[in-house]
């Protein structure tokens, strides 16, 4: 019987917000109402899967896209920062009812209490702040950035099966944009001044542009040892994107990324051969001395 009128409940509730959603775009003309539909059954899935619907969010935060309103003052990534908020507002829920969601261990660990600080610090520094109303929004901003990406990754890499999802579900989005923008870059000429353009809106500039791919990219070398014994295709495949993204990264103009990859393999070599301790200081005394 409960399931019976929960089922009833959901389509009600689907048929009237669909009805309403063309009603608002019949009256207003506006595109954006028709996505109503789409953010109710994206709630849905948080209720029934939360997990899925990270893997969704994950998804789109490469081809997301930035509005300015209200005079340029404030911005809205769409469509993976309302998902943000509703993870935020689903944490806030479950940390409500049992205090102790967090495991032990997680407590314990020396990054998490540095970063814990420092969030305190932060509200400490936002309680004092002369501009309250866009401090208030930076906080919040950290909120829902820690909880999605720092708290929440707990519960959703636990195997190495994890991993790989999360890799390609990152991947595939990533490539997408990489690919678009060099075709509009090839068709200005590959120029310095066209960079911006050519990125057309999916990254807020080319230097966030290339330090999301640069960062991306030494997983892709990562990958690349991982596919062996795997077959031809899977091999060229992997090495097609490497070289799309190495293509990305050297044309978009970003001297800073061009020196993460190296900087980034240099890392990683460091740990494989258990020299971090020697190559780290080495390479910050040259930053310093430069």
């Amino acid at each position: 019987m409960l399931t019976t009128f929960r089922n009833i409940w959901f389509n009600l509730a689907s048929l009237s917000l669909l009805f309403i959603t063309v009603v608002l775009f019949a009256y207003t003309g506006e595109y954006y109402f028709l996505a109503i539909p789409f953010v109710f059954l994206y709630i849905v899935l948080i209720g029934v899967n939360w997990k899925a619907a990270y893997w969704i969010l994950l998804f789109t935060i490469p081809p997301s896209i930035q509005i300015n309103f209200a005079l340029d003052s404030m911005s809205i990534t769409l469509p993976d920062q309302p998902m943000m908020w509703l993870f935020l507002g689903m944490f806030l829920l479950i940390l409500a009812r049992d205090p102790g969601v967090l495991p032990k261990w997680w407590w314990k660990d020396s990054l998490v209490f540095i970063i814990v600080l420092q969030f305190i610090w932060t509200m400490v520094a936002v309680a004092f702040s002369q501009m309250l109303f866009f401090s208030m929004k930076f906080l919040l901003v950290k909120m829902w950035l820690l909880t999605c990406f720092f708290i929440l990754p707990i519960y959703i890499f636990q195997e190495k099966k994890d991993y790989i999802k999360g890799f390609m579900v990152l991947l595939v989005p990533m490539l997408i944009t990489v690919i678009i923008i060099l075709i509009h870059h090839y068709m200005l000429g590959f120029r310095f001044s066209k960079v911006e353009k050519s990125i057309s809106g999916l990254y807020y500039n080319h230097v966030d542009y290339s330090t999301v791919i640069s960062m991306f990219f030494p997983l892709l070398l990562v990958a690349w040892p991982l596919t062996k014994g795997k077959s031809w295709f899977i091999r060229g495949t992997l090495l097609v994107i490497i070289l799309i993204y190495l293509a990305g990264i050297i044309f978009s103009q970003a001297r800073a990324a061009w020196l993460g990859v190296p900087f980034a393999i240099i890392v990683g070599l460091a740990m494989r051969m258990r020299l971090v301790n020697l190559i780290m200081p080495t390479i910050y005394a040259l930053l310093i001395a430069l």
